[in-house]
């Protein structure tokens, strides 16, 4: 089956500007990071944050306020960061319709404190917008929850916002469990392909098709892409890795030797040709 959030009025403005379809602002933060972000949360601890109250699928987000519900994947985003660290937390979902959301916080003095953005499909005028102040916020390994209230924000007035109470889930673990992020080996050199801070993420699997493609090309001049049509019989389709020293390749067809799906986790063991140079090649990708 195919795995198809006022305390001034500057701080929400800010937060429409963070949210919007596309956009390329992963990066921007309500107050300055220094020093190591990468190490493991303590979840409650010190932090001003509790335990993790709710939770979705790796990979996924949802918001839910008046009623509906908003749902994200890694999976279809065109950009996609989704970190949570001891001291910073980076939450971007940024999707072709313009159902974003976005969450930075950082610890400030033991405390969290941040933005939470979020909107619907196909709706640039109306947005939520929250402050992170600890209160609410829950924090873990790879996962986070908010129970608090946001602001809801309709045509950028601010002054004429409504606040409503809102539930916010996100898991940034990567599917498979133990799995890892994806990872190509050629030629005894190994590259990794982290779904996080790609500039575009798909990953869907199917019995007789698959369909994975992760862009950190601007970044790191890599790109892992499957394509794969027919199976399991009879299948056509290439892999292809993207690296600094250029795009390496095979064609499949028919059984596609060395080619191999379990659940969710795509296999490809075999030669990969680069300038029409063959090479040793392990590929591996696991979806959310």
């Amino acid at each position: 089956m195919k795995k198809h959030l006022f305390v001034l009025a500057a701080v929400p403005l800010l937060a429409v500007g963070a949210c919007g379809g596309g956009s390329d602002d992963a990066d921007e933060l309500p107050v300055p990071i220094e020093g190591d972000t990468t190490a493991e949360t303590d979840a409650g601890g010190d932090g001003g944050s509790g335990e993790v109250t709710l939770t979705t699928d790796p990979g996924t987000a949802y918001a839910e306020v008046d009623g509906e519900r908003f749902e994200y994947e890694s999976s279809g985003s065109l950009s996609y960061t989704c970190e949570v660290g001891a001291e910073r937390i980076q939450v971007n979902f940024q999707t072709s319709d313009g159902q974003d959301l976005s969450l930075r916080a950082t610890r400030v003095d033991g405390a969290w404190s941040g933005q939470l953005t979020f909107k619907a499909a196909d709706d640039g005028n109306t947005q939520y917008s929250g402050t992170i102040s600890g209160s609410g916020l829950g924090v873990g390994d790879d996962a986070l929850s908010y129970e608090g209230p946001v602001d809801r924000i309709e045509d950028f007035d601010v002054a004429g916002a409504e606040e409503l109470d809102a539930e916010v889930a996100v898991n940034c673990a990567s599917g498979g469990g133990d799995a890892g992020e994806p990872t190509a080996e050629i030629d005894g050199e190994s590259y990794s392909f982290p779904f996080s801070g790609a500039q575009s993420v798909t990953c869907e699997v199917a019995e007789d098709e698959v369909d994975i493609r992760i862009n950190r090309l601007s970044l790191e001049d890599l790109q892992l892409a499957i394509d794969m049509t027919g199976g399991p019989d009879d299948w056509l389709g290439s892999v292809m890795v993207v690296t600094p020293e250029g795009s390496h390749s095979v064609t499949l067809s028919g059984d596609a030797e060395g080619f191999a799906i379990d659940g969710d986790t795509v296999t490809y063991e075999g030669p990969i040709e680069l300038d029409g140079v063959e090479s040793d090649a392990v590929v591996s990708v696991t979806c959310p």
